[in-house]
């Protein structure tokens, strides 16, 4: 899932996805225990995962990440209830992934 997030006038993608939550632990951040750290840090994620999903280039720098989180922190952070409800499901479990049927085969 993709969302967007308006910046100086431009639309970015946002993909608050599986990738941005497992660089997130990798740096060993939480949004939990780590509060507004760990929000800029899903929030920079989030945007290399919506442009890898959008197949648009990223062209903000890294280090201006917090600024234009200051201009859209709340746009982000009521986008995290929809997309977590997505990886982790309504009930609070991971989804189980569907796999495809098997198509028979003729012998």
């Amino acid at each position: 899932m993709v969302k967007f997030i308006a910046y100086k006038g431009l639309e970015y993608p946002i993909s608050i996805s599986y990738y941005a939550m497992e660089r997130l632990e990798d740096e060993g951040l939480s949004l939990d225990d780590d509060g507004l750290k760990a929000m800029l840090r899903l929030f920079w994620h989030s945007l290399i995962a919506g442009h890898f999903h959008e197949d648009k280039e990223l062209t903000l720098k890294e280090e201006h990440a917090p600024f234009i989180l200051d201009e859209c922190f709340s746009e982000f952070k009521a986008m995290l209830p929809l997309f977590l409800e997505k990886l982790v499901g309504k009930n609070g479990q991971k989804e189980k992934a569907k796999t495809p049927k098997k198509q028979a085969t003729k012998s």
